[in-house]
């Protein structure tokens, strides 16, 4: 919900989904690598009725791919590397997986475009 109001606001985000999982899982336990407020089980266990989450059972790799600004023709926002540790083959992004490196670089070709900067704010 974050990345939808800076993303109205007119800011664009690239996210690299690194190690993220294609489906999210309540393990049992509270960590840093589960939400269990976005999971089934969790309400289940705690018996706590039905899941209000506004993204249940959301993946780690949906969370990422939402963050970011959508895909255009000419600029790319969204990357997974799915080789990664922990990550899962089925976290692409459009273009396919793409190794971390590779993504930095992507990232950082598209912000090279040049500018005008209008006088009075140099």
């Amino acid at each position: 919900m974050a990345g939808q109001a800076v993303k109205a606001a007119g800011s664009r985000i690239f996210a690299i989904a690194y190690g993220a999982a294609a489906t999210g899982s309540w393990t049992g336990n509270v960590d840093s690598s589960n939400c269990p407020t976005d999971q089934n089980g969790f309400f289940q266990q705690y018996r706590l009725g039905s899941n209000v989450s506004a993204y249940p059972n959301i993946s780690p790799c949906q969370t990422m791919e939402d963050i970011a600004s959508p895909n255009t023709l000419a600029v790319q926002y969204f990357y997974s590397d799915p080789t990664s540790p922990g990550g899962d083959p089925n976290c692409t992004s459009p273009s396919g997986a793409t190794p971390l490196n590779d993504a930095f670089i992507a990232i950082t070709a598209s912000l090279n475009h040049s500018r005008l900067i209008p006088s009075g704010l140099t």
